[in-house]
Formats: structure tokens, sequence, C-alpha cells
């Protein structure tokens, strides 16, 4: 009976003991990864036998936006006529444009035509003749990134149809005599070409007429010496 009686209390007592699990490989895993961490940590933040915690701060600037802008922003001029523009270029290490017109580098005869003055200015010159307002777009393009230009719009305009008026409008004049006339032009080149009869500068037979200098808005008329009969 003792002997019974020791074997039973040997095996309550084993199993009173607690259990002890084994780890799984993956736990083990875990706690081998918290385990280093906490090693990482505290040797960061150790030092010279002291615990303590520095930090550092970078602020991420963001790059200077590269921007190219055109002045005057807008034009309005004649047929012919022409016009300076300035370009401004902020934060890009090479500033050189190329100069279009609708597109076109350097334009064309239908558009207008832009020319570099300098290296940071150029000249439109609208077409010779237009039939009505035309709009054109110039553009200063970055060289070294395309997606990037200033722009300014052109309205050209046709030119006034010029118009010419002499006086006197009606005079008499004897055989051989003389007669002066002037010329006043409005909206176009201040030179004319006088005619007698649709013949520039006159004949004998109907009189010729002469200005000093040539070209010039007031010219004198002398009548042939005999009237043609």
């Amino acid at each position: 009976m003792s002997a019974r009686s020791s074997s039973a209390r040997t095996l309550s007592d084993r199993r009173s003991l607690p259990q002890v699990r084994k780890a799984s490989p993956r736990s083990q895993i875990r706690a081998m990864a918290r385990w280093l961490a906490l090693i990482a940590i505290t040797q960061q933040v150790s030092c010279g036998g002291n615990t303590g915690s520095n930090s550092a701060a970078a602020n991420l600037a963001s790059m200077p936006m590269v921007t190219v802008s055109l002045s005057p922003a807008s034009a309005q001029i004649e047929a012919g006529a022409t016009v300076q523009f300035l370009v401004n270029v902020q934060n890009a290490s090479n500033p050189a444009v190329t100069w279009q017109v609708n597109g076109i580098p350097g334009g064309n005869s239908s558009v207008g035509t832009i020319t570099p003055s300098g290296a940071a200015t150029a000249s439109y010159t609208a077409p010779a003749s237009v039939s009505g307002a035309l709009t054109v777009t110039v553009a200063a393009v970055l060289q070294a990134d395309t997606t990037k230009f200033g722009s300014a719009n052109v309205t050209i305009n046709p030119l006034p149809v010029a118009k010419i008026s002499i006086s006197p409008q009606n005079a008499n004049v004897v055989a051989g005599a003389s007669l002066q006339f002037s010329a006043v032009v409005q909206n176009g080149p201040q030179a004319v070409i006088w005619e007698v009869n649709n013949i520039p500068g006159g004949s004998a037979m109907s009189g010729t007429i002469t200005s000093s200098p040539q070209g010039s808005l007031v010219a004198l008329y002398t009548a042939p010496a005999l009237i043609p009969l």
C-alpha cells in the first residue's frame, strides 16, 4: 500500500507541474526579431554609458519652378509693322530659348517673322498685308525643356486704305502758262507720282508736270504752248 501511495503522489505531483510548450519555429523567429530590434534601439540611443535620444530633422526643399514669360503679353500692330519682345526666364541653368510664331521656328511670310535681336529680345514683323484682322501667337520656348515656354498674342490689322486729294480740283490756264498743284496723302507713304492724262510727267501735247524733289507732294504743271485742235 505504501509503495502504491508513493507512486500515486509522484504521478500527481507530475500532473500539477506547469506544462511547458515547445515554441514553434515561427514564434522563435518573431522573438528573435523583437530581440534584435531591442538591441538595435539600445545601440542607437546609448552613448558613453548614458542612455539618451537624439533626433535630426531634414527639410526637403522643393526645387524652384522654372518659368518663362514674355513682355509685352499682347500687342496690336498694322500689317508690315514691327514689335519687340523681351523674354524673362527664371530658375533655369540654361536660359536659351527658341522663338516661334504659331509654332513655327522663326515664323514665315504668312504669319510674320521673328528674329532674335539680343540674348533675351526678339523683333516680330507682321506680314506685309492681311485681308482682315489676324491674331498670331509669338512664343519663346526653353531649349533645355520644351515644355516650358512663354507666349504673347499679336493682333495684326490691315493697313487703312490710302487716300489722296489734289488742290486745286479744277483750274483754267492759258497756253504755255504754269500752275502749282499740291497733294495730301492719308494712310499711305508720303510720296506720289504726278501724271497728266495718265502719263507720268505728262507730255508735250497735254502739258508737263514736275516735282522737286521727285515724288514730293507739290508739283508744277505747264500747259502746252499750243492748244491742239
